[in-house]
């Protein structure tokens, strides 16, 4: 048994490579990573500073730990 990295349901997987439980939670975890190519794209584009790459460490921290919050 395994648990889902997106809703932490427990579920048997089929393959040694699956990580989440349905197309549901797939589809999920590819929005997520979709808005953060976005975000991360929108921020580089605006880069032009030693402060800007500042707030981008921290913007990134904070993506990171609201993820790792909603797995």
């Amino acid at each position: 048994m395994r648990q889902c990295l997106v809703c932490g349901a427990e579920f048997e997987p089929t393959n040694a490579r699956h990580r989440y439980c349905g197309n549901t939670c797939v589809q999920r975890i590819c929005v997520s990573r979709k808005a953060i190519r976005s975000k991360v794209h929108q921020i580089v584009k605006t880069l032009r500073t030693i402060e800007s790459l500042q707030m981008l460490d921290s913007s990134l921290e904070q993506m990171l730990e609201n993820i790792a919050n909603e797995e």
